[in-house]
């Protein structure tokens, strides 16, 4: 790696940490986040996302989020597992909660990036995007929560990165398009039908002759 190169990465990293992590656990986490982090606790208690402890009842709909066995049934589980593996981890706290997340909301701006010089072919593009997306305020918002805000967002961009590797025939195209389905459809399934559903009307529309690539090679 060029010196040059090295320097933009570091500064990179330095500036997402930063921004990322200072003061994380400062502040008491709102309704919402409250909501994921109680529910990851009863995961550790229980091992699924019940919605009551014996003390404290979770609901955003007078009681109608959960089944018949009191399972939270109301949204995806999986920002709910990934927080409370950070509790598991590390224990519980405002830190710890969010911590997951935020070390999440590193990498959309990398598969950005990625994408950004592919498409464009000047690094210059790929770089300004890159600190565009790191440097957006309600990116950072979303990325410093305990939410499944920055997992969509992840999963998002995941998704167009695989369906590029799909169209250009690489090995690994279904191994990377089924991980960022299944892990975009746990984080927010409403979202994932919406970004699935263009892709695959782009790729009935515009690629219809990429169809061989869902077909094993002969």
């Amino acid at each position: 790696m060029r010196p040059g190169r090295a320097v933009f990465w570091a500064a990179f990293l330095a500036c997402a940490g930063f921004l990322h992590f200072k003061n994380l656990g400062g502040t008491a986490l709102w309704q919402d986040e409250a909501e994921t982090a109680v529910l990851a606790r009863n995961v550790l208690r229980y091992g699924l996302p019940r919605t009551y402890d014996g003390k404290n009842l979770v609901s955003q709909n007078e009681g109608t989020d959960h089944d018949a066995n009191g399972v939270w049934n109301y949204s995806p589980w999986l920002g709910i597992y990934v927080a409370a593996s950070s509790f598991l981890l590390f224990g519980e706290s405002n830190l710890t909660a969010r911590l997951p997340f935020a070390l999440a909301g590193i990498l959309p701006p990398l598969l950005v990036h990625r994408m950004s010089l592919k498409w464009s072919g000047r690094r210059l593009s790929a770089d300004l995007t890159l600190w565009l997306t790191l440097l957006s305020v309600p990116y950072l918002l979303y990325a410093r929560q305990c939410r499944y805000y920055i997992l969509t967002a992840l999963f998002a961009f995941y998704l167009f990165y695989a369906y590029e590797r799909m169209l250009e025939a690489r090995p690994t195209k279904g191994v990377h398009l089924i991980t960022s389905l299944v892990g975009f459809f746990h984080s927010n399934f409403l979202v994932c039908f919406a970004a699935a559903g263009g892709v695959a009307a782009h790729f009935l529309l515009w690629a219809p002759h990429k169809a061989r690539l869902l077909r094993k090679n002969k």
